[in-house]
Formats: C-alpha cells, structure tokens, sequence
C-alpha cells in the first residue's frame, strides 16, 4: 500500500518497448490532439486556405516539440510507483503527462526565445500531455487477467 495514497501499488518495470513507445508516439498523440482543437477553433488563422495543410502543419511541428516533454514523461512514468486499477493509474498518467507537457514549455520557451504562451495555450498543451501519455502508458500495462 502506498502511505500518501492508501492505494494499492506495484513497481512493475516499464518494458523498453513501452518506453520507446511513450517517446516516440507520444509526441504524435499529442501533436494530433494540437492540431484538432486548432484546426476546429481557427481554421484558417494564417490564410493558407488549406485545413488539412494547416494541420499537418501544427502535427509536424508539435511532433518536434512534444519530444523533449514526452521523454520527461516517460522518464516520471519509469520511475514511480504505479496504482494497481486502470482508472487510477489513467488518472496518475494523465497527471503526469499534463505536468511534463508544461514543463517541456517552461524549458523551450527560454531556450527558443518565444514569448510565454497565454493560460489557455498552456491548459491545451497540458491536455495534450496528459492525453499523450495516457494514450501510450496505458494500454496492456495492467496485470493480465487469466
């Protein structure tokens, strides 16, 4: 039982193949979340006429900038203990996720020269963590049920 959470947990290893799996799709995951609520709120904001341009734009470029963040993610995903049902331990990534998303910005936002997003740019790229990672965590990483 862990003490701060009286939730039954266990430390199973994250497979290098689920860790690979949270680096490199994750970023897609999230970039593709990105897109959609952009795409859908402001289709057109750069005048290239072209939604699906548009949105593929926003993917290719999200996918680069959703690494360093996803990579945090599943570095967090690795190392902590992790709630034995599906619903807690969706809630725990998506927790984690959403912080690694913010903190991926607090990091490039310096390092890039951009200006800080505004609250609800950041509550987006929070969402698209928290669904990235959730996405990638979570499928098949309970115990099997013989």
């Amino acid at each position: 039982m862990d003490p701060l959470t009286d939730a039954e947990t266990r430390q199973c290893p994250l497979s290098g193949r689920r860790f690979a799996t949270i680096v490199l799709l994750g970023p897609l995951a999230g970039s593709l979340v990105y897109a959609l609520v952009a795409v859908t709120l402001e289709p057109d904001p750069l005048g290239f006429g072209d939604r699906l341009g548009f949105g593929l734009l926003i993917v290719f470029l999200g996918y680069g900038m959703g690494l360093v963040p996803d990579l945090v993610g599943a570095i967090v995903w690795w190392l902590i203990p992790r709630p034995r049902t599906c619903l807690s331990r969706t809630g725990l990534a998506a927790l984690v996720g959403a912080l690694a998303g913010v903190g991926g910005i607090a990091v490039l936002v310096p390092l890039m020269d951009l200006s800080w997003p505004d609250p609800g740019i950041l509550a987006l790229i929070a969402l698209c963590g928290a669904i990235a990672l959730v996405v990638t965590a979570i499928p098949r990483s309970g115990e099997r049920q013989g």
